[in-house]
Order: structure tokens, then sequence, then C-alpha cells
């Protein structure tokens, strides 16, 4: 079975595996501009969200390493509220930093590697979601001491984006939660599903059910089990009632760019949702479709776990 680099599985922001994170000011939402003063992110005084400031730097300059090291200055400046912290400090300082096409590679000192686990990930998201404005720029990888950052399991979390930290758009909700999740993926075999576990932090009035079913469209993240959906899938709509999980997929869905067993596929999806105690069978869409031939299987109605095709 032949799969697409890994590397393209490494995109994804991670406190022991995965993060998921709510930035909750309005003001501070942003998209790739054209004409845009860049937002430089901070962590706030009660460390649960980011803050944010307009720099001067525009999002479309094309002076990308003259911006890049203002945008890391300003990282770096006091806050004037005296419990809020910058991204990059006296503890989290930062040693080098290259460019490497549209890639912002950040080397910090050892005392990264004192931060906690959330605070860690709210000082990396103001990093990512701050230099990720520039259009120039996609990615930023980060290491210490040359060392790449890992999760709890000693993978590399690779080059991140602006959007593998998830958001919500409207006033503060400040309450986080921290919970282990099972995921299923594809073995290389391409005959059994695998369990892989992560431990998330995310806001507990997002969905859960639909963080996990975005987690499995991106992908894992080791080179010991394999994608089941195409990664251009997004999530239009998920809902829960008497126990049936409703979810409607995009198109994008019903593009085969893996050579997956289109039921260790599915079940990739059920397995991974029904993993919660709110949910006992899911219902799969297709753009509000309910009967679809999916890789030449017929998908309609309920679908309850199914642990045969776990290994």
């Amino acid at each position: 079975m032949i799969f697409a680099k890994r590397g393209l599985y490494n995109r994804i922001a991670v406190i022991c595996g995965v993060v998921v994170m709510a930035l909750s000011s309005v003001s501070c939402y942003h998209e790739k501009s054209s004409v845009n003063n860049v937002k430089v992110y901070y962590i706030a005084a009660n460390e649960s969200k980011l803050d944010c400031w307009d720099s001067d730097v525009k999002a479309n300059t094309i002076e990308t390493e003259e911006a890049v090291r203002e945008l890391l200055d300003e990282l770096s400046k006091d806050i004037v509220t005296s419990k809020s912290q910058p991204a990059i400090s006296d503890s989290v300082r930062l040693k080098s930093f290259t460019i490497d096409e549209d890639v912002v590679n950040l080397d910090f000192y050892a005392g990264y590697k004192d931060l906690g686990r959330i605070e860690e990930v709210l000082h990396r998201a103001a990093i990512v979601r701050t230099l990720t404005q520039l259009k120039k720029i996609e990615c930023v990888s980060i290491s210490v001491e040359g060392e790449p950052i890992t999760d709890h399991l000693g993978n590399p979390v690779g080059n991140m984006r602006a959007d593998d930290f998830i958001y919500n758009i409207g006033n503060e909700i400040g309450s986080y939660e921290q919970l282990q999740i099972k995921l299923y993926f594809v073995n290389e075999s391409n005959d059994k599903l695998v369990p892989v576990y992560r431990t998330v932090v995310y806001n507990s009035s997002a969905s859960v059910e639909k963080m996990a079913v975005e987690q499995i469209v991106k992908g894992p993240r080791s080179n010991e089990v394999f994608p089941t959906i195409s990664p251009d899938t997004k999530v239009i709509n998920l809902s829960i009632k008497d126990g049936v999980c409703h979810i409607d997929f995009s198109k994008d869905f019903l593009s085969e760019p893996f050579d997956v067993d289109p039921q260790l596929a599915l079940y990739s999806i059920v397995n991974t949702v029904t993993e919660f105690p709110s949910v006992d069978k899911v219902e799969i869409q297709v753009d509000g479709q309910k009967e679809f031939t999916f890789r030449e299987f017929l998908i309609s109605g309920e679908y309850e776990r199914n642990m045969d095709l776990v290994q």
C-alpha cells in the first residue's frame, strides 16, 4: 500500500499529541490578507487565551526576512498588563531563526522545555498565529537546541500552520479541559484498524466529537499507522441526537488519495466517534446526501462500532 509523504500529517499542534484551543478575541481573528497589519499575539493575564495588538508590519510585505525579524522582536516585548506574558521572553529565549521557502524555523534555548504543557502550547500558538499572517509564510517549525519539539510519544510536532490551532470567534470562553481520546487509523497491511491515543486540551464549549473527527481527517503523526480519509475533507456539520451522531462531510470525502479499504475508512470514523459516551451510532452524509457510494462501497443509514476490524 502506497501513501503520500508523512510530512503532510505532521502539521498538528500538539499537547501530548494534539492541541485544540479557543482564541477568544474577535478583533484578533485573522486570515491571509494583502493589506492588513499583522497582529502580534501574547498570552493574556488569565493564561487561558491569547490577546493581540496591531504591529506596523504589513501582511503582504515582500521583505519577508526583515518582517519575521521585526515580528520576533514584537513577540518579545514586555506586556503592559503585569500578569500577561510575551510569547518570547527571558525564560523562553530564541536562539536563532531561518527561513526555508514558506517555513520559518525557530530554535530556542533549553529554557523552552521548562514550560508547562498548556503554557507551552499557548506560547507556540501565539508565535505560529503571528508569523503565518505574512503572505509568504505558511508554516512555523520549532526546535530546542537543535532538536525538534516532540509530543509525549516522542513524535516530532513538525511544521505548524495557523489553522492547527482551532479557535472560536466571540466572547471569551475560558473553560479548558484535558481529555484522552482514541483515534482509529489503518495498519500498513490495510486489513485492520489500529487505536492511537492522544491527550488533548480543548475548550469545553466546543464539540469534542467534531474535534476527534477532524483529527481523523488530518491523519496520524507516525509511520506506524496510516490515514484513511482525504485531508481536504471538511466537516460541514456534526450533531448528536438520541445517541446518533450525524456527520455531514464535504464532497472531498469521496476523493481517493489513499489506497485504503473503504470499510476500514468508514469505521475509522465510526469507531472513533463511538468512543464517546454520548454516541451509540453514526450516520454519515456527504453534502447533505444520506446515501452515496464511497469507493464502490454503499454507505447508508446508521452504523455501530465494529471492533472485529481492530487489531
